[in-house]
């Protein structure tokens, strides 16, 4: 038996047997062109027309349009300004407006309706001046705390620390309901 070395020699040395050899697979048909003409030039013709030239020489040819070409636009300055439109509010947004102000006026009746019974709300003037009162009481609270010794060994000494305190923390939550945007008093208060 011959050694698939010598095999292999043999049909790459052998000319004849390459075309005797049997094609494994069919060969695959052509499309034929005869009588199709292709659109436009062939791909392998080069013309000798310089695009570039060309579109310098008509940009140069070109000329404005006349002004009697030129169509108005509706739109322009102009045009309204003949019309008298200009600076007049659209009639929708006139009706947006009013039904804008017809919810604060609802707004505002509702907001009038949720005062308690024997409460009258703190105008804004005046609950910015408590706030500004009570902040300074809570400053000097907090500097007279301050001044008191470290170690309170005497009962004296620990009822002034802890009156401090609680008054400190009367303060604090005076200063968090004024601080709300809408304060209720009652009526009889000044």
């Amino acid at each position: 038996m011959t050694s698939p070395d010598k095999l292999q020699l043999c049909v790459s040395s052998n000319p004849s047997f390459r075309q005797h050899r049997p094609s494994v697979k069919p060969p695959v048909p052509r499309l034929s062109l005869d009588g199709i003409q292709p659109r436009g030039p062939k791909p392998h013709i080069k013309t000798h027309k310089s695009f570039i030239s060309e579109n310098a020489k008509s940009a140069r040819q070109m000329k404005p349009p006349s002004p009697e070409r030129v169509v108005e636009d509706p739109f322009t300055l102009t045009a309204l300004v003949r019309e008298k439109k200009l600076g007049k509010v659209p009639l929708y947004l006139k009706k947006r407006q009013e039904g804008w102000e017809e919810a604060a006026r609802v707004k505002q009746k509702q907001a009038a309706d949720k005062t308690p019974a024997g409460m009258r709300k703190l105008p804004e003037r005046q609950r910015e001046e408590r706030l500004t009162s009570l902040k300074a009481v809570q400053s000097a609270l907090i500097t007279d705390l301050q001044r008191l010794p470290i170690c309170c060994d005497s009962f004296a000494l620990q009822e002034k620390k802890a009156g401090f305190e609680r008054r400190l923390v009367e303060i604090e939550a005076a200063i968090r309901a004024m601080s709300l945007s809408e304060v209720y008093v009652p009526i009889a208060s000044p």
